[in-house]
């Protein structure tokens, strides 16, 4: 295996995967054994998302090392819980006599 991270992988893609497993940053770096000012430097691109900060992560997040971080595979800290649908329709009330 190459240790390259994979292209557009970055702070900004980790700070959305662990918000998306609604992780706090402290609880990523205690599960990355990682220290949270450095993942929090990662997340604003103060400092390099290095290989081995890269791979951590990946265990952390249980996500294929080599993989993208917004993969959709099994979450260690997810329970089960409901997606949000974003392309589900929204019900407005049409009546014209209504005054919500």
């Amino acid at each position: 295996m190459t240790q390259t991270i994979p292209p557009g992988v970055d702070g900004e893609q980790l700070h959305a995967a662990r918000r998306q497993r609604r992780l706090s940053i402290p609880q990523l770096a205690e599960a990355a054994k990682r220290s949270q000012w450095h993942l929090y430097k990662v997340e604003r691109s103060v400092r390099a998302f290095t290989w081995p900060v890269y791979v951590d992560v990946c265990r952390a997040l249980d996500i294929p090392v080599g993989a993208e971080l917004t993969y959709e595979g099994p979450r260690r800290f997810g329970d089960p819980r409901e997606s949000v649908d974003d392309t589900a329709p929204t019900v407005t009330n049409r009546d014209p006599e209504c005054k919500t």
